[in-house]
């Protein structure tokens, strides 16, 4: 298998990338996330910076996604970091690493639920709304469009005060 980029779905092995191929390759990709530099990662986990380095321009990438969308990426790579951990912790034996692990995957789902279950409930906002006339919009997307539009005025009013203040 090749050592192709991918973040977010289940973890791609490259079998020549010996980080790839260890047991702390999860804890690795997090401490990197969290800002560990190359040398706390490799005293950590006792291995070769430089191969840490080769392991995350290669095999990992990049994670410059924002926004919503960006924020389920990270939920989905989180959710196969915690079963990956999992996994591991329970092959070594560790139990208390595995039940963390666990508890974050359970949170993790519970959360993706959570979103979906919200995302269902306010669809029905904008089904079939047409954004040039108002007589297609719901009852909940007009209060929350006026509610938004208040608030946008209410803004530049206050920021037109500041200004006159400020002469």
């Amino acid at each position: 298998m090749s050592g192709k980029k991918n973040v977010f779905d289940v973890p791609t092995i490259n079998e020549q990338c010996l980080i790839c191929l260890s047991p702390n390759r999860a804890a690795i990709r997090s401490m990197s996330e969290l800002g560990a530099t190359l040398e706390e990662i490799a005293v950590a986990c006792q291995l070769n910076a430089t191969d840490i380095q080769k392991h995350l321009d290669e095999c990992v990438g990049v994670d410059d996604i924002a926004g919503l969308a960006g924020s389920d990426d990270r939920l989905l790579r989180l959710l196969n970091d915690a079963t990956e951990l999992f996994h591991a912790s329970t092959l070594a034996g560790n139990l208390t690493a595995a039940s963390s692990a666990l508890g974050v995957r359970v949170r993790a789902l519970s959360e993706a639920f959570r979103r979906s279950e919200s995302r269902a409930k306010h669809k029905s906002f904008i089904e079939n709304a047409d954004p040039r006339d108002p007589n297609t919009w719901s009852e909940p997307l007009r209060k929350f469009l006026q509610g938004y539009i208040d608030q946008v005025l209410e803004n530049c009013a206050a920021i037109d005060d500041k200004k006159k203040a400020i002469q």
